[in-house]
């Protein structure tokens, strides 16, 4: 499954007072869902900052979020295709076409080269490219397509809508989620909310009459 995991422990003070597994696993469960709660918290205010164009890609990895038993308590998974690519890093290459197509402006955000009918190819040198929009002469009103390399008087287009690479290095990014210790508290304060309510429920304090 693509994506990341991220284990909660079971092995904390309070998990380990419960006097059942299954108490303990339902534990984690809230820590697990107060985790993800604060996750997707985080990725949606990404998203605002860093996707002014695009597909929303960090709005999408939060949507993917969601909370499974594992052995040692409860995982988060972030199930976004290319999550855990920003996450850690690494690096990219074509896998079915020749070329990788990153788009060089605003309208070609969130968009596949193959969407737009009016680009050409490019070749700059070995290993870069790009796919440009073709030249389009205004006629009686009308615009009539182009691919006259230089532009004449009444001549629109002719700029770069992706540009075309074999290969990228994509840095790590560990920003795109919260950090280890706010999670941690997060899901630990759930859990000691939860455990302090069984433990009042199954101690209730004495009446006054």
């Amino acid at each position: 499954m693509p994506g990341i995991s991220i284990t909660l422990d079971e092995a904390t003070p309070l998990l380990e007072r419960c006097r059942t597994a299954a108490q303990a696993q339902g534990l984690a469960l809230v820590g697990g869902r107060a985790a993800a709660t604060l996750v997707k918290e985080h990725l949606f205010g990404i998203d605002g900052q860093r996707h002014q164009y695009g597909n929303h890609f960090y709005a999408q990895a939060a949507r993917s979020v969601n909370v499974v038993k594992v052995p040692a308590g409860a995982a988060v998974n972030i199930t976004s295709q290319g999550f855990a690519q920003r996450l850690f890093g690494g690096d990219i290459v074509p896998k079915e076409a020749h070329w990788l197509t990153i788009p060089a402006r605003a309208e070609a955000m969130a968009h596949r080269a193959r969407e737009f009918n009016d680009l050409h190819f490019v070749f700059f040198r070995e290993g870069l490219a790009a796919l440009v929009q073709n030249l389009q002469t205004r006629l009686g009103g009308r615009v009539r397509g182009s691919v006259t390399p230089k532009g004449k008087s009444g001549e629109t287009g002719g700029g770069i809508f992706f540009w075309l690479v074999k290969f990228v290095h994509q840095e790590p990014d560990p920003t795109v989620l919260p950090y280890d210790e706010q999670m941690s508290a997060r899901a630990a304060d759930a859990i000691a909310t939860r455990f302090q309510r069984l433990s009042d429920r199954a101690n209730p304090a004495p009446s006054d009459s």
